[in-house]
């Protein structure tokens, strides 16, 4: 058996442009998602309804230029 790697425990997939995006299941998640997980250069996005996950689109530049990508996560 593998081991579950750091992310497992959100929502999450791997986007055609190769970034992991996770996401809060409840309001908790989204706190630590946030608070521990959210560091410069990431993608955030959320939607202004009560109960909405908090999304991140991890990125490993500090400026984001993938436009695309928000309007996917988006559509989620």
């Amino acid at each position: 058996m593998r081991k579950q790697m750091w992310f497992e425990k959100f929502f999450w997939f791997i986007s055609s442009e190769n970034y992991l995006v996770i996401a809060g299941k409840d309001a908790q998640q989204n706190e630590t998602i946030v608070k521990k997980y959210l560091k410069n250069g990431d993608v955030y996005v959320h939607a202004d309804i009560h109960g909405a996950s908090s999304c991140i689109g991890k990125t490993t530049r500090t400026r984001f230029y993938c436009f695309n990508f928000t309007e996917k996560v988006l559509a989620i």
